[in-house]
């Protein structure tokens, strides 16, 4: 287990750029937050950069969550937490294969730690054939929509207390 104040994860296939770790936690540090994650950029197999960075920024929280029940926003490789929060959720859920990630951000959500997003690509995510979520597709799908469909409820009910207020009667 990690001896310091934060954690962070790194798959084998995936790269840090320079300065990621001490520029996210530069922003925690500033924003107080427990979670945050980054912007990334793909790389092919060779390792070379596709032509633009992947930018998940909303435009709510709102937005966000609900996003959620669709998809997995948050790249795993981008994320940086406080090893106490970590902790305290319980770590990755090792039953959930392909979604221990997803899972755990969900239960962040849940518990009151909001990500927070850095509009920067300070990570390299590989794409290439031999991806476990390429190889298993028909699982990695299943077992998304049964851990979406475990926090849909919950979500749902925090989404309906954020919705957007705009046009609704008083």
């Amino acid at each position: 287990m990690a001896r310091g104040e934060y954690v962070a994860w790194l798959s084998s296939d995936d790269r840090w750029l320079p300065g990621k770790l001490a520029r996210q936690l530069d922003h925690m540090e500033r924003t107080g937050s427990a979670i945050s994650h980054t912007a990334f950029r793909t790389i092919n197999a060779a390792g070379v950069p596709g032509p633009k960075p992947v930018r998940l920024a909303f435009e709510s929280r709102y937005d966000f969550y609900r996003s959620l029940l669709r998809s997995n926003a948050i790249n795993g490789c981008t994320v940086m937490m406080r090893k106490a929060l970590f902790e305290q959720l319980g770590g990755f859920d090792e039953s959930a294969v392909f979604t221990h990630d997803y899972d755990l951000w969900i239960r962040a959500i849940l518990a009151g730690y909001p990500p927070t997003y850095m509009n920067e690509p300070l990570t390299e995510y590989r794409k290439h054939a031999g991806m476990g979520t390429i190889l298993n597709q028909g699982k990695a799908e299943a077992e998304f929509m049964a851990t979406a469909a475990k926090y849909r409820g919950s979500l749902s009910r925090l989404l309906g207390a954020l919705r957007p207020t705009v046009g609704r009667g008083r």
